[in-house]
């Protein structure tokens, strides 16, 4: 009963969200008209161990090495792309990691005439090497920060490890999640693009597809003592998006647009405007009717 109530408090304490704050990360790419501008900030929130405080703008070797990484893991998925003008920051707190990552994809938009074709089969990449400057490990953290914490945990006395909120763990499976903490790890973006939320924004005459992928990363320590329980862990967010100019549909992993809006997007178009306006008129019908009512009445 005690142990299903711990499980039972976790489970409120995460869904309530004052468990620990959690930065979210995100996954944005802009279709420009040969190129897909993506703007990365991969953040994680931890209080397993105490970090340090430094920002740090990756460039020189450092830079140039990366460039090479993420080109190759994106080729793997896209051999025609090549990536262009990329940058780096690394933000490191007591509690806090975030890599803000910006660059250019080329060789996976097409044109022709007003029709935009962008190729995302590459979004789903991961580099799984190490990172490195300044001494600072800002790609395999776990590796480096994190996995030689947890053997801490398993000698403090009434201490569990817990997987995704609330599954009890073993000490193996907890080393493995942290040694594993990568920061630029997007697989689960790879998720086939028909099952992202679509989205057309009339005033901006734009598509946006997103992908609410949640909890990525979820590991926590709990230690029951005098009738309470303290939680440590590792906790990151991830959300991707994607916005293209017009109104866009799906060529299996490609995003299709017309830039200028023609017979097909603005039958579209009706079809989402005609019913709101319909449901707009009876509620003013109904509106203007029961004011009349309420009028007579006071006659």
């Amino acid at each position: 009963m005690k142990r299903l109530f711990i499980v039972l408090l976790l489970a409120i304490l995460v869904a309530s969200g004052s468990f620990f704050p959690v930065f979210s990360s995100t996954f944005s790419a802009r279709v420009e008209s040969d190129r897909v501008h993506v703007k990365i900030s991969s953040s994680l929130t931890q209080n397993i161990t105490s970090l340090f405080e430094k920002t740090i703008t990756v460039s020189a070797r450092s830079l140039s090495e990366a460039a090479d990484v993420i080109e190759q893991q994106i080729r793997a998925k896209s051999p025609q792309a090549s990536l262009k003008d990329l940058s780096i920051q690394c933000v490191f707190t007591n509690s806090t990691i975030a890599i803000h990552v910006e660059f250019d994809v080329l060789s996976v938009v097409s044109k022709r005439e007003e029709v935009v074709a962008a190729n995302f089969t590459w979004r789903a990449f991961s580099v799984l090497f190490d990172l490195e400057t300044e001494k600072v490990h800002y790609n395999l953290v776990g590796k480096t920060y994190f996995l030689p914490a947890i053997p801490r945990y398993q000698n403090m006395t009434r201490t569990r490890f817990y997987e995704n909120r609330t599954l009890p763990t073993t000490l193996y499976r907890a080393l493995d999640i942290a040694g594993n903490v990568t920061m630029l790890r997007f697989s689960v973006l790879g998720q086939s693009l028909s099952r992202w939320e679509m989205t057309y924004d009339v005033a901006k005459v734009e598509t946006t597809y997103r992908l609410k992928a949640g909890r990525v990363l979820d590991l926590a320590a709990g230690r029951e003592l005098n009738a309470s329980t303290t939680w440590f862990g590792i906790w990151m967010d991830l959300t991707g998006e994607i916005t293209i100019l017009g109104y866009a549909g799906l060529r299996g992993e490609t995003i299709v647009s017309e830039t200028q809006i023609g017979p097909s997007q603005v039958l579209m178009l009706m079809a989402v405007l005609i019913p709101i306006l319909a449901m707009i008129t009876v509620h003013l019908v109904e509106e203007k009717r029961t004011k009349a009512r309420a009028e007579a009445k006071h006659r």
